[in-house]
């Protein structure tokens, strides 16, 4: 048992390192790349990731999850994220791939708005769904069911 150090490029873009106990199994280094890439604002999850290892891209969280991480990285390596592709016609709709992606959008604004300034004063990166012009319901928009009612909001769908 050894912790090893690793590189990441996250869905965010956000370059970083994580270290993981190797004998762990390689779903656990999404778990240590979440922490890490999103500790404030906390609305990244595992299932919004999948991960592949940069010199071996077949090593991956789906072909390889509950595997040592010692069978196929080592100490150094760089993980790529990528946003989850699983179940990509079952479960992963419009409305699902929409979300995410305004999640991961939610994280990139907290994290510029503290890189850019020192301390997060852009109150911007709060996503609030209820002002998305029809959003998608599963795969379909529903044109009759707009959430934002009222006036345009300055700055939508960010509180």
């Amino acid at each position: 048992m050894a912790n090893i150090t690793l590189n990441y490029k996250g869905l965010t873009g956000k370059r970083g390192t994580v270290t993981v106990d190797d004998t762990g199994n390689v779903l656990s280094i999404i778990t240590a790349i979440v922490a890490d890439e999103d500790p404030t604002v906390g609305v990244l999850t595992g299932n919004d990731y999948d991960i592949a290892l940069e010199r071996d891209t077949s090593i991956t969280d789906v072909n390889n999850g509950s595997d040592a991480i010692s069978d196929h990285i080592v100490d150094g390596d760089t993980i790529i994220c990528i946003d989850d592709k699983k179940n990509l016609t079952s479960t992963n709709t419009k409305e699902v791939r929409q979300n995410r992606k305004l999640r991961i959008a939610s994280v990139k604004r907290l994290a510029d708005s503290v890189a850019n300034i020192g301390s997060p004063s852009n109150d911007r990166y709060t996503l609030n769904t209820a002002q998305i012009p029809n959003p998608y319901e599963g795969n379909a928009v529903n044109v009759d069911d707009d959430e934002n009612t009222g006036s345009l909001v300055v700055g939508r769908p960010w509180t």
